[in-house]
């Protein structure tokens, strides 16, 4: 990396008056100097704030008063340069009252591979003034005179490739389901930002409007005196790097699978993982629509060669609906049968449970009241779901550890499903939580996320030994090695979606659900099953019978075609890794397919247009690198020939002959690159050479 001249820039500092160990004053100008240490990351793109912190603030608090200190207040500065690390040292910064109580020290140092950390402490002296949350590191005016692309996190499939951001956002990481990385790109450069922190920290990823960027860090015993943490507890890591999106995952993948949550490896390779899951080729959804006592002969009897699961709503006879009687689940009568018939066919049984709230409706809730999450006040936190009002519960309570195990019993022991479904925990962002008597640190901390892994933790000692396996909403990376799969959430509005989190976590996870209606029409149906199995998500929820009389028989076929491909590429779609998308050296036309709303009952539900290319397609290999394969689908009605750019490993590739496809004609040159001609509507595969 020393040796690209890059045009995405971070100084290392960015203010006035610093002085070296020598004593000597350095100017601002020789501080921001491009140097070839690896300490910042070179060029001239990100400028000097004038309006503003440009390095670190902070907020403290006093008796309910605020107050906010950055690097631009006035005090002694030195630098000191350490091994492969300097500090930049701020001592005797003072607060109201607080003369010269305060020292902060900024450590940017050598993370290797190109990469930088910064890391910050705060000394706080004073025994009124306590530390609340800290803004650290700040990058200024990134790409601000030029068209930047930004990965931008989502809860999707991990995050978004927005072109040409320009405004002002912000996003809750680490306890809620959203990637901890940022990239801003332009013409093939690209400047990573990401929080390295392997406990799940609460934070929040922030960027303006003018391309600033930094992360927000609620502290542990936020604003208490003499309690309160001495800073964000976690690195913060840049580099600079040449390509585009799919590069920025793979500097996060390296990091992120050396972490607790990884540890167990790959998938394939282990014994605790229920297999059953991981092969489930498409999902339904059992409720009114789809009765649960027909369900498993009518698939069974339409698709007899594939592996199917149901997610299983509305069967305790608490809920008429949804979201109301929660955390009560009573079996209906004929739930356990239900359960036997399907499981008797192989079908993956997965019934609802929510693992966050409480019903404030109910005459339980009142003896409850000390376990939910608390304000800063001393109010209960409550959110509204179905016009009702619900009550959320803190994690730490060791009583909602034991209410989570009380659900397992229910659906496990009592019920018989070989899964269980937890809503919420891998989606739903932490809460600030303010009771002392729950025993955790106050405000931020990892305690949220650290409270949710012993409970499924403990929840998952019981089910290992069954074989059954343990799904949540959303995909929360902290829980991979207690959660066996994670539900997409949310339509893929728009092709900039991208499938960051299986370009990291791919053969260490699984991925289910599509919510996209079998109404919409083939064409359109097809090209979103298409992507999204090749990204490598489990297809489905589907609910509607006319997939099995004959009213949706063409949209039947395709999810059995795609259930298919699946089946047979489990080695790539399921167990290995998602590498990169198809790279056409030719400009391809586009198709644009609408989509109608998934929850029409919901607020502002509108259809939505999708725009692909021609052909879209995605670079696969097995877990051990053996093998590796090219998923193309033509979602056209019409033929498409094109120039291509081969996946690494596949100089020598060749077609495989998928049964019922009509067939492609593919020719490598021997240099890279190839040409595929694809019919309309065709799927194809080409995989290289079998060693």
């Amino acid at each position: 990396m020393k040796k690209l001249t890059l045009t995405f820039a971070v100084s290392v500092v960015a203010w006035y008056g610093f002085a070296g160990t020598d004593g000597v004053t350095a100017s601002r100008g020789d501080l921001q100097a491009p140097r070839p240490d690896g300490f910042s990351i070179r060029g001239g793109l990100v400028e000097g704030a004038t309006d503003g912190p440009d390095f670190w603030a902070l907020e403290f608090t006093r008796n309910g008063e605020r107050y906010k200190l950055d690097n631009r207040a006035d005090c002694r500065r030195r630098m000191e340069e350490v091994s492969g690390a300097r500090r930049f040292i701020w001592e005797g910064l003072s607060l109201p009252g607080a003369t010269g109580m305060v020292d902060v020290v900024a450590t940017v140092r050598d993370g290797g591979a190109g990469q930088t950390e910064w890391l910050l402490k705060v000394a706080n002296r004073d025994d009124r003034w306590a530390l609340r949350k800290t803004l650290y590191p700040y990058f200024r005016n990134v790409a601000r005179h030029r068209r930047c692309d930004l990965l931008y996190p989502g809860i999707h499939l991990g995050a978004k490739l927005m072109r040409n951001y320009k405004r002002a956002a912000r996003h809750r990481t680490s306890e809620g389901g959203y990637t901890m990385v940022t990239a801003f790109m332009a013409d093939g450069e690209g400047l990573y930002f990401a929080a390295h922190d392997g406990e799940g920290r609460a934070k929040i990823l922030c960027w303006s409007a003018h391309g600033d960027v930094w992360f927000e860090t609620l502290v542990e015993n936020a604003g208490v005196p003499g309690r309160a943490a001495d800073g964000p507890g976690y690195p913060v890591v840049s580099a600079p790097f040449r390509g585009d999106w799919w590069q920025a995952a793979k500097i996060y993948r390296a990091w992120a699978l050396r972490q607790r949550w990884a540890a167990k490896g790959p998938i394939v390779y282990r014994h605790d993982h229920p297999r059953a899951l991981s092969e489930v080729d498409t999902w339904f959804r059992l409720s009114s629509s789809m009765r649960p006592d027909t369900a498993a002969a009518l698939v069974s009897r339409t698709w007899p060669d594939l592996k199917t699961g149901f997610r299983y709503y509305s069967w305790n006879v608490e809920v008429s609906g949804q979201d109301n009687g929660y955390p009560n689940f009573t079996p209906r009568p004929n739930t356990k049968d239900v359960v036997a018939d399907a499981k008797a066919r192989g079908i993956v049984v997965m019934p609802y449970v929510n693992g966050k709230i409480w019903d404030s409706a109910l005459p339980s809730y009142r003896d409850v009241v000390p376990w939910m999450v608390t304000d800063e006040r001393g109010g209960v936190v409550t959110e509204k779901y179905s016009d009702r009002p619900f009550g959320v519960v803190c994690p730490s309570v060791p009583g909602w550890r034991e209410k989570l195990l009380e659900m397992e019993h229910v659906v496990v022991d009592t019920v018989g499903a070989n899964g269980i479904y937890y809503d919420q925990i891998g989606i739903a962002p932490g809460k600030p939580c303010w009771n002392p008597a729950h025993g955790h640190p106050l405000g931020g901390g990892r305690w949220w996320t650290a409270g949710y892994h012993d409970a499924l933790a403990a929840v998952r000692a019981r089910t290992e030994p069954k074989g059954v396996s343990i799904s949540t909403e959303g995909i929360d990376e902290v829980y991979m090695d207690v959660v066996d799969a994670f539900l997409v959430v949310g339509r893929q509005a728009h092709q900039e979606d991208i499938p960051f989190f299986p370009a990291v976590y791919s053969g260490y996870t699984v991925y289910f659900n599509t919510e996209v209606n079998e109404t919409d029409s083939p064409p359109a149906l097809f090209a979103y099953l298409a992507q999204m199995t090749f990204q490598g998500v489990s297809t489905g929820t589907w609910r509607n019978k006319g997939l099995f009389d004959g009213r949706l028989a063409a949209q039947s076929r395709i999810i059995h075609r795609l259930g298919r491909l699946r089946s047979r590429m489990r080695d790539y779609l399921a167990y290995g890794c998602l590498e990169d998308e198809l790279r056409p050296l030719d400009r391809l036309e586009e198709v644009t397919y609408t989509y109608s709303p998934t929850r029409p009952h919901k607020k502002h539900a509108a259809e939505v247009k999708i725009t692909y290319p021609a052909a879209i397609g995605y670079a696969w290999r097995t877990i051990d690198a053996k093998r590796r394969a090219l998923f193309v689908a033509n979602v056209t009605d019409r033929p498409v020939n094109f120039r291509l750019r081969l996946p690494d490993g596949m100089v020598d590739s060749a077609l495989t002959a998928l049964p019922g496809e009509e067939p492609a004609q593919f020719s490598a040159a021997g240099d890279g690159t190839a040409t595929l001609t694809l019919p309309g509507g065709v799927l194809a595969v080409i995989e290289s050479p079998r060693p």
